[in-house]
């Protein structure tokens, strides 16, 4: 997984075949499950939507099974983004939705805060550029209880409420 949040795509690929193929021989249903996810994590980053798409399929019964719900956002913010690439806004928003509600049981602010970025964009792709700026500010009132944030996550919220106000002024007449 470090390989992946690195960016080191080329080099986590084999380790994360090799160990969904131990997993698989040994019966660990999660193990598995959690490795398709990781691997689900490589093909969309190396833009291989349908890959990650039935990746994700592949390991949500498992893990939702389990009831790891960290792993469950997870995979819900996975099937928000290939619905979103897809162009199905309704079903984007409704999949970071429910990834929304689960990081909210587990209290995850850093989460919460980045799923409502990520939500936003919905909100601007429609044109709702209030309801974008609301859920900035939500994500923004976030960090400032969170007492781990930190000056980077406050310039991409800025930088992003500046692609609202910049997508607000191309769609404004």
């Amino acid at each position: 997984r470090f390989c992946v949040e690195t960016g080191r795509i080329d080099e986590a690929l084999p380790w994360l075949r090799r160990a969904e193929a131990r997993a698989q021989a040994r019966g660990w249903e999660l193990a598995t499950a959690r490795a398709q996810l990781e691997r689900a994590a490589v093909s969309w980053l190396s833009g291989d939507q349908q890959s990650t798409e039935a990746l994700v399929t592949a390991a949500y019964p498992e893990i939702a099974r389990q009831a790891r719900a960290h792993e469950v956002s997870r995979c819900w913010l996975y099937f928000g983004l290939t619905r979103l690439a897809a162009g199905a806004l309704q079903a984007a928003d409704e999949c970071w939705g429910h990834a929304e509600r689960h990081w909210r049981e587990l209290c995850k602010p850093l989460h919460i805060h980045r799923i409502l970025l990520q939500r936003s964009w919905v909100d601007i792709l429609r044109g709702d550029f209030t309801a974008a700026r609301t859920r900035v500010d939500a994500a923004r009132q976030l960090l400032d209880e969170w007492p781990r944030h930190s000056w980077l996550q406050y310039a991409r919220l800025d930088d992003h409420l500046g692609s609202i106000l910049r997508a607000e002024a191309l769609a404004d007449p």
